[in-house]
């Protein structure tokens, strides 16, 4: 039951300008009658109908509905109001053109929160009821006026509301059809409060039940009231039973399909603003995937340097900080640049090494490191080999065989990853050398070595006419033997107790002092890229042929006697020299520095002098720096000088590459912050065409919230889409240039999409595209329903 009391609607034009459409405006209804508002045009009849609908709010006076006042309503009261108790039919149809038929019937349930079954069945039901059931699946723009009129009539009652209002409903349609669709509303108000506004009386009198006419806001007729005491005699004013279930509200399913169609529709546009939308995503995306595949090439080639390059460790090393402190150091008389002086100061620049000697203790620090860390570790000894070549009878001493030979490592798998065997001797099961007595002569990538090298192991050369030397056979080299004289049969002790390198006829040295050695191998290196620096051209010899040569000269007379004199050197027999200014720790220093020279000048200093540290991989070489830099820190005045040159290139190309990939970001960045404000105008112009459909809506029982979950979901397909288009053409590009690279410089996998990259561009697309829709969404939703039905 629909009471009307004392209603009064004001608009306010200017602050002296106000219409009064309603003055004071009192009526009531029937729960079953069909009631024709007549009156001019202004005379306020479709601002009541607004009210009574509650698409438009009274200034004054109050709207009863089934004994409750709706003074207390709220926004979602309203909007449970009409979706579930008022149906309206315009003039103007006011279907969805983007809808079928059936949906635009099942719009009204879907607001109402119903299930897809529970929507289809009353739809069906309300298009079979006025005559469409065949039209169903068909759009507005392929029906005749009358029965677009039909579907509206069908949408309004498919929610079986209690009251039908309907605005000039035959207005737009011909004699004929008007009749049919009066027809319909006769038949609906045998059950329903049926409410018209109209200009046509004859119709009015032909099928109305009730005729109320208006003038200038204020009620001038009514040819069947119903009275207070009618009212009250059939049993007063009823409170409303209390509401229960689900509150109306537009799914999200219902959402996405409207919107979704709206941009079916709207395909073309819809294509020019999601293509726009992805050039930023594009841009960033690509952006990403080539850093993610410079990064991992980065990595590969830290991996190839690792496996072939060493951590450095020595008594004299060279130290980057060291080397950029002396490079920047501007001490001295005058540290002003580029001076205006009529002289040169003399300037002694300091050593770019640093001496930091390997302590017994620091060699078992390291012998003590994580073996899972490391290939191999190599200990490189002050070695002293005199070497013998025998020819015949004759013996030749080969006095700089040692400073073209080479400590190995003793891994095979380090060796087989770098270098081929291109020769080698029967005996020899891998060409690699297996024990001290074994060695191999290594040339570089061109089958090249110095004539000085193989002059100086004996190994004879020719030249040509032009100068060029002839090709030496492997067969000349592989299978030569040589004689490396030990500490006791080199060093001759003298009657004073010093002693003397031996001198005379070699042939003369015992057999028990000399060991032999062989060539057994020619190796190569495999690739210039991935070639070792430990291993130069030259002969090259296990590490224990040096723990061999040190232990016995350590063991041998000339290494025993050095090891108990302190302060003498044994083969001079001078005392060590002590400075005359110092400290007395620095004079001590000093001798004690002259005592290891002496031991050393005999092979007999048994603490490594350099230490090559090969790790397994990357992180095993992060972990291995930190683990001497443990040493630094727990050993003030002791610290160890470490080189990593491939980490300071890796690290130097990798800050490259983040900055690069920093300002693309930046440039990509700037195109899609212009499509995201391009999206935001694109949205608020739907948002302005729109808005009939946003009247319609609401006059249905949508909430604000359900116009913006609208708007949102346009703008989240069209990022979707942006999304979609990017990565696409991202992906399709760094497919292209992947093979193009490949092909060029056989890098391979250089761009690189992963999923967090992939999915990361939807969601900056789908976020970017949200936020930009999220004003155009709230001022959709801030419309007013009458203002919007309205519009054309």
């Amino acid at each position: 039951m629909l009471q009307i009391k004392n209603v009064v609607k004001d608009y306010p034009v200017t602050n002296d300008l106000t219409v009064h459409a309603l003055k004071g405006v009192s009526l009531n209804f029937r729960k079953s009658e069909f009631v024709a508002v007549l009156g001019p045009s202004g005379c306020g009849k479709t601002t009541l109908l607004n009210i009574i609908g509650g698409l438009d709010r009274y200034s004054d006076g109050d709207l009863i509905i089934n004994g409750k006042s709706t003074k207390g309503f709220c926004d979602s009261d309203w909007d449970g109001y009409r979706n579930r108790s008022v149906g309206f039919v315009f003039q103007s149809y006011n279907l969805i053109p983007n809808m079928s038929v059936l949906d635009n019937v099942m719009l009204a349930t879907s607001i109402a929160g119903k299930k897809r079954a529970d929507r289809l069945r009353p739809a069906k039901e309300a298009l079979a009821r006025v005559g469409l059931i065949e039209q169903m699946n068909k759009f507005p723009n392929q029906l005749s006026g009358g029965q677009m009129q039909r579907v509206a009539i069908a949408r309004a009652v498919v929610n079986n509301p209690d009251i039908i209002l309907a605005d000039e409903p035959t207005g737009a349609l011909d004699s004929e059809t008007g009749v049919q669709v009066m027809e319909l509303l006769k038949e609906i108000s045998k059950d329903r409060l049926v409410i018209m506004v109209t200009h046509n009386r004859e119709l009015a009198d032909e099928y109305a039940t009730r005729i109320v006419s208006m003038s200038d806001g204020l009620l001038t007729g009514d040819s069947n009231p119903y009275t207070d005491e009618q009212l009250a005699a059939e049993g007063g004013e009823e409170p409303a039973a209390e509401e229960t279930g689900k509150k109306p509200g537009m799914s999200v399913w219902t959402a996405f399909a409207i919107s979704l169609k709206n941009l079916r529709i709207k395909l073309g546009r819809t294509f020019l603003i999601s293509f726009a939308g992805s050039i930023g995503i594009f841009g960033i995306a690509l952006v990403l995937a080539i850093s993610g595949g410079m990064g991992n090439y980065v990595d590969y080639l830290q991996t190839q340097a690792v496996g072939d390059s060493a951590i450095r460790l020595g008594e004299s090393a060279y130290s980057l900080s060291r080397i950029l402190s002396v490079m920047e150091d501007a001490s001295g008389i005058n540290n002003t640049p580029f001076p205006d002086i009529d002289g040169v100061d003399p300037y002694q620049r300091e050593s770019f090494s640093v001496s930091s000697p390997l302590s017994d203790e620091f060699i078992q620090y390291i012998q003590d490191i994580d073996q899972s860390w490391v290939k191999a570790i190599n200990y490189t000894y002050s070695v002293q080999m005199h070497v013998l070549q025998k020819s015949g009878d004759k013996y030749t001493l080969r006095g700089s065989w040692a400073s073209n030979a080479h400590q190995m490592i003793e891994e095979d798998e380090l060796i087989e990853d770098n270098y081929d065997v291109l020769y080698k001797s029967e005996e020899s099961p891998t060409g690699y050398p297996q024990n001290y007595t074994e060695v191999s002569l290594v040339v570089d990538k061109y089958n090249r070595i110095s004539p000085g090298v193989l002059s100086n192991i004996g190994i004879s050369t020719s030249r040509n006419e032009d100068g060029s030397y002839n090709r030496v056979p492997f067969t000349d080299i592989v299978g030569k033997e040589y004689e490396i004289v030990l500490n006791d049969g080199w060093y001759i002790q003298q009657q004073n107790g010093t002693f003397k390198a031996f001198s005379g006829d070699y042939s003369a040295i015992a057999p028990e002092h000399k060991i032999t050695v062989k060539i057994v191998s020619v190796l190569r290196v495999k690739n210039i890229k991935n070639a070792t620096l430990w291993l130069d051209s030259g002969l090259a010899y296990l590490p224990e042929l040096s723990e061999f040569l040190v232990e016995n000269a350590k063991n041998s007379a000339v290494g025993q006697a050095q090891l108990a004199s302190k302060d003498i050197n044994v083969l001079s027999g001078a005392a060590f020299s002590r400075p005359q200014f110092g400290t007395e720790e620095e004079k001590d220093a000093n001798v004690q520095s002259q005592y290891v020279t002496a031991l050393k000048n005999i092979g007999a200093y048994t603490v490594p002098t350099n230490i090559q540290i090969y790790p397994r991989d990357i992180n095993a070489k992060q972990s291995i720096s930190a683990y001497i830099e443990d040493w630094n820190s727990a050993h003030p005045g002791q610290e160890v000088t470490y080189l990593d040159l491939t980490e300071l290139a890796i690290s130097m190309l990798s800050t490259f590459i983040n900055v690069v990939t920093y300002v693309l970001i930046i440039f990509s960045a700037v195109a899609l912050v212009v499509s995201t404000v391009m999206i935001s105008v694109i949205t608020y112009t739907s948002v302005i065409e729109r808005v009939k459909e946003i009247g319609i809506l609401r006059s249905i029982g949508a909430r604000k919230r359900d116009i913006s979950a609208l708007f949102n979901a346009e703008t989240l397909f069209i990022g979707a889409f942006s999304a979609i288009m990017g990565v696409g053409i991202a992906v399709l590009v760094g497919v292209v240039g992947n093979a193009a690279l490949s092909a060029a410089l056989g890098v391979e996998s250089l761009v690189i999409f992963t999923w967090q990259i992939i999915l990361g561009m939807f969601a900056l697309s789908i976020g970017l595209t949200l936020l930009a829709g999220l004003i155009p969404a709230i001022i959709a939703a801030k419309k007013d329903p009458v203002t919007c039905l309205r519009s054309e």
